[in-house]
């Protein structure tokens, strides 16, 4: 059993997760958000090496990465740090978690702890790791939390 990161360099803007619309009683994923979710899926999947999915309790990191807009002045695109406005956070996780699951992980439910943020920079960027975690550390934890 490997304990080493899964590591997911994915250099595009990111997609958040939007609900399933719908044409009458079809449904339908919009076409942004299934074409993220493919080539995030793929390259998951090359990240992991030819092991297969985790099965056990993960952590995950992930980073949102966005270019300031061109309309911005240019102090304004320099000094520009934390993205504020849309999409939220909590959707663009969605959208990863949903795409790793069946590839990195078995299921989404096996994600315990989760850091993410969103930021501007050069370039837009994904970038997840997730990281496989031991009993002895939810053991650790659990004391820890005795003791405070």
């Amino acid at each position: 059993m490997r304990d080493d990161p899964v590591i997911i360099h994915f250099p595009a803007e990111p997609v958040a997760f939007k609900r399933t619309g719908s044409h009458g009683s079809q449904r339908f994923t919009p076409k942004k958000q299934a074409e993220f979710k493919r080539q995030f899926g793929l390259l998951a999947k090359a990240a992991m090496h030819g092991r297969g999915m985790l099965a056990r309790p993960v952590e995950i990191n992930m980073r949102f990465v966005y270019v300031p807009p061109k309309s911005w002045p240019g102090w304004k695109q320099v000094e520009a740090n934390w993205k504020q406005s849309a999409p939220d956070l909590d959707n663009l996780v969605k959208s990863v978690l949903d795409a790793m699951s069946g590839i990195v992980f078995v299921d989404d439910a096996q994600v315990v702890s989760m850091t993410a943020q969103k930021y501007y920079g050069p370039a837009p960027l994904v970038v997840v790791t997730v990281a496989p975690l031991n009993e002895m550390a939810a053991k650790g934890l659990a004391i820890g939390d005795k003791q405070s």
